[in-house]
């Protein structure tokens, strides 16, 4: 058998070689909750989750990473990505109203029109982790 991989809260961006989970949308290979993901402990060789934590409570955030932790195998990895809340600041400052507004703003960061579906960004993580290969 070949290594597990997912890709967490896929949304649209569908990975080769990943198994992509989303509750919420159609594009993905698995409907499922990635708060209580059905695989055994220790089971998956790599997680990759980019821009979904921000869409979790803060409070609850820790129980998710908790479930992603429990069902990797030791040694395996996650890849975890936020967006940069301190350059969607930077734009929003620096840009005029018509900037403000467009997708790359810090409103489109902070607010979506599809509330109740899980696209709004609920907390924004400040600090910029770099993970060194080890």
């Amino acid at each position: 058998m070949g290594k597990i991989k997912l890709n967490l809260g896929c949304g649209d961006d569908r990975r080769e070689e990943y198994i992509n989970i989303d509750l919420y949308s159609n594009n993905c290979d698995v409907k499922m909750d990635i708060a209580k993901l059905q695989y055994e402990d220790n089971y998956v060789d790599e997680i990759l989750s980019y821009h979904v934590i921000e869409h979790v409570d803060f409070q609850q955030a820790a129980r998710v990473l908790a479930e992603w932790y429990r069902v990797l195998k030791h040694g395996g990895r996650l890849h975890l990505e936020t967006p940069d809340c301190i350059a969607s600041f930077k734009a929003f400052i620096e840009g005029d109203e018509h900037r403000r507004t467009q997708s790359v703003s810090l409103y489109a960061v902070t607010y979506s029109a599809n509330r109740g579906n899980q696209a709004e960004h609920i907390y924004f993580y400040g600090l910029k982790v770099i993970s060194d290969g080890n």
